[in-house]
């Protein structure tokens, strides 16, 4: 499973899980609406900063999703 299905089916079962609307969530991470829409429904990748914020709000395990970021390194530094 990809990334932003995981991430989406996670972020979707824990908001009904404490019975939170999406407008609570999104307001609660200072996102629109619709963007909080595209991330639980899987549309859109969240950006690190919501990503985190997600995480945090919802008390996910973080190290579920270190598969799922690619970290460039330069090969070279010279």
């Amino acid at each position: 499973m990809s990334f932003r299905a995981q991430f989406s089916r996670d972020v979707l079962s824990a908001r009904e899980a404490r019975k939170w609307t999406q407008p609570y969530v999104a307001d609660s991470i200072s996102i629109t609406l619709r963007q909080y829409q595209n991330i639980e429904s899987g549309r859109c990748t969240p950006h690190t900063d919501t990503f985190l914020k997600l995480v945090y709000l919802f008390e996910l395990d973080i190290k579920h999703y270190r598969k799922g970021f690619v970290i460039h390194v330069p090969l070279s530094t010279r």
